[in-house]
């Protein structure tokens, strides 16, 4: 659902509102088999997943020419987003009866297993555009990111960025003078991104029963719990923060494109 609104002239708000609903259902027998040296046991597995997410985008924008020369243009904006799942499913053997269409049916071993997942994050941000007679280019731009994969104290990263551009193909001395010359544009910027691809509540001790099984008896087999991680309380947003200078240059009425570039990237607290 969007919603668009000119609140005055060059003001405009506008609402994004998102979501998906999905589900997966799968049931299956195996039935048993014998040809001596292979064989295969019966079993009947069920496994179910369901999940949604809601995704909210609200910007306001306002967007002017001053003078026929002057560009101004400016954008603040509020995301949120939210997806949960679940799965469920389960095994059994031993039907004395086959095919069957009722795990219960089965007399044989079994297993359940099942999680839930949630992911949320929350986002503001702005950005701010300036140019005069498309010469000469700024832009500067500020965000501030949540996702709840890392810890309360360090759960939101803030991510600077700005650039600016001359438009050296425009210039008087370049425009009236050399013909050959198509487009020159001097270029160059600095900013910082965030990476959050970790998985969820490393910041936390966790305990699971996955691939745990023990017999005391050498006959029953029982479940239990293992320490999976230790926590770790200060992991936090990786920073990749890289700045570059350019040149864009295009000749003989755009025959020949050229691109000069150089950057520095520099990596700081990596998730890995």
């Amino acid at each position: 659902v969007i919603l668009d609104w000119e609140i005055i002239k060059d003001l405009r708000f506008q609402a994004n509102l998102s979501g998906n609903f999905d589900s997966y259902a799968e049931n299956e027998f195996q039935e048993s088999w014998n040809l001596g040296s292979l064989s295969q046991q019966d079993r009947y597995t069920k496994d179910y997943e369901l999940g949604h997410n809601f995704r909210m985008l609200y910007t306001l924008t306002y967007d002017r020419t001053f003078a026929d020369k002057h560009y101004i243009k400016g954008l603040v904006g509020y995301e949120a987003y939210k997806a949960v799942s679940s799965t469920s499913g389960g095994w059994r053997t031993g039907f004395l009866v086959q095919p069957a269409e009722d795990i219960s049916l089965g007399v044989g071993d079994k297993d359940v297993a099942g999680k839930k997942k949630q992911n949320r994050s929350l986002s503001q941000f702005a950005r701010l555009n300036y140019a005069y007679d498309d010469k000469y280019l700024l832009e500067a731009s500020i965000r501030r990111d949540g996702y709840d994969n890392f810890g309360p104290e360090n759960r939101f990263g803030i991510f600077p960025s700005a650039s600016a551009g001359w438009n050296m193909g425009r210039e008087s001395f370049i425009r009236d003078n050399v013909d050959w010359i198509t487009q020159l544009k001097l270029r160059g910027s600095y900013g910082k991104i965030g990476n959050n691809t970790i998985d969820q509540f490393l910041y936390e001790s966790a305990f699971t029963n996955e691939f745990l099984y023990y017999s005391y008896d050498s006959e029953n087999t029982q479940r239990g719990f293992w320490y999976s991680h230790v926590a770790n309380a200060t992991i936090k947003w990786e920073d990749v923060a890289q700045w570059n200078i350019g040149i864009d240059a295009s000749f003989l009425n755009n025959r020949l494109n050229t691109t000069l570039e150089y950057y520095d990237k520099k990596t700081s607290d990596m998730l890995y």
